[in-house]
């Protein structure tokens, strides 16, 4: 017969081994499902977030955060479930440096730890007890806390679980990361490409472009050469229609020389020189105003000025380059304006800068023409109907302000017109 004792032995040996496996089940599955939450998060902070939530529902503690390190031996919280952990700093001390280096660590009592810096009422409510795994990666240290109103809530399987759950998560994060890094590089890659896709149309446009704006004033200029210098011919023409033709050679002779100076500004620029300066006291308000009785001679729209009196009497600039900046912006206020409308240059005292603005009320342009305006061989109008030029001015008016040590800005409204201003050092 049987023992009786015996039997009861081995029933409670059975049943010994059936809860160990049971436990050995749990530990398995919190295994596997914390590490199926990392593999399938697009990046860590989605991947601690929900691993905290799962965890928290499988272990049956309250509340859990992960501590990241932000600076050198300083750790914040970069993911937890409740926000009374989220805005409190960690420096760690014995225990966590046991667990940074790869420690499973269970507290029982966090109330007598002076790592845990426990001061409000409230965190005292939720922290008794607690468990601490390393989620550290090649690149970053965390660790990942567990914790329960509970003093030593936290036993053997709990520690079981983490010990076999915390080095894979540590090669999953990795991973993770690693794939983070590739996704982001890809990206880089792409954008790259699509952007040196755009500058190689921008520059066969601008070859196209450039040919052709060379071609015309080349082409007019031959034209009335051979009308003047052909005595049959000549003596057909009046002295005044001579006059104009030799006038219409300077004017064309002029524009290709603003041509050709703007593709040798822009060959300095791509190459990383400076534009060359030469500084020197200059009387501003003269200098517009020359500038301004100019145009307004050539063109149909009127331009007035409007000068601060608080303006200092001369400024230190490179006069010949900044003649060019406010040439350009002139001009390109006038292509873009209907004709006969005005353009309006205001010049101020600016704090420590002389402040300049062009004002127009042409067609304006929309949010991503004012982001591209500066770039190289960027125009803003490409249509068929687009006025002459060719894409560079403004790239080069910017690096002439840049190299004044200025500020240039452009605000404008598509159907409102433009305000272009640039500040120069007083």
């Amino acid at each position: 017969m049987v023992n009786t004792e015996e039997l009861r032995e081995m029933l409670v040996d059975l049943n010994r081994a059936r809860d160990s496996e049971r436990r050995h089940r749990i530990v398995l599955e919190g295994v596997l499902e914390g590490l199926r939450i990392i593999t399938q998060a697009e990046n860590t902070f989605e991947a601690f977030n929900s691993l905290l939530k799962v965890f928290k529902d499988f272990l049956g503690f309250d509340h859990a955060f992960v501590l990241q390190e932000k600076n050198p031996g300083v750790f914040s919280v970069s993911a937890a479930t409740d926000d009374v952990f989220a805005a409190t700093l960690w420096v760690p001390g014995k225990v966590f440096e046991r667990v940074l280096s790869g420690q499973i660590i269970v507290m029982f009592d966090v109330q007598q730890s002076v790592e845990w810096n426990v001061q409000s009422e409230r965190m005292k409510a939720f922290a008794a007890s607690a468990l601490h795994a390393p989620l550290n990666t090649p690149t970053s240290k965390a660790i990942l806390v567990c914790v329960s109103s509970q003093k030593s809530f936290f036993n053997v399987d709990h520690k079981n679980l983490m010990v076999r759950f915390a080095p894979l998560a540590c090669q999953a994060l990795n991973n993770l990361e690693n794939s983070q890094k590739l996704v982001s590089e890809s990206k880089k890659l792409k954008e790259a490409q699509k952007s040196l896709e755009q500058l190689d149309r921008l520059k066969s446009e601008f070859i196209s472009t450039a040919a052709h704006e060379l071609r015309t004033p080349v082409a007019s200029i031959m034209g009335y050469t051979e009308l003047i210098s052909d005595k049959f011919l000549s003596e057909s023409f009046s002295d005044e229609q001579k006059d104009d033709f030799g006038l219409e050679i300077i004017n064309n002779a002029d524009r290709l020389t603003k041509l050709i100076d703007d593709i040798l500004d822009v060959s300095r620029i791509e190459s990383g020189q400076s534009i060359p300066l030469d500084f020197d006291h200059v009387i501003f308000k003269e200098l517009v105003h020359r500038i301004v009785e100019r145009f307004n001679f050539q063109s149909k729209n009127l331009i007035d000025i409007d000068v601060d009196p608080n303006l200092p009497e001369t400024i230190s600039i490179d006069s010949h380059r900044i003649s060019q900046v406010i040439e350009n912006l002139l001009s390109n206020s006038i292509k873009y304006s209907p004709e006969g409308s005005r353009v309006s240059i205001f010049i101020e005292k600016d704090e420590s800068f002389c402040k300049t603005s062009v004002v127009d009320c042409g067609k304006g342009m929309n949010r991503e023409q004012v982001e591209k305006v500066f770039d190289k061989f960027y125009r803003a109008d490409m249509g068929n109907t687009a006025v002459r030029g060719l894409g560079l001015g403004m790239s080069i008016v910017k690096q002439i302000i840049v190299d004044h040590k200025g500020i240039i800005r452009v605000d404008s409204a598509v159907g409102k017109g433009t305000t272009v201003s640039f500040w120069l050092p007083l």
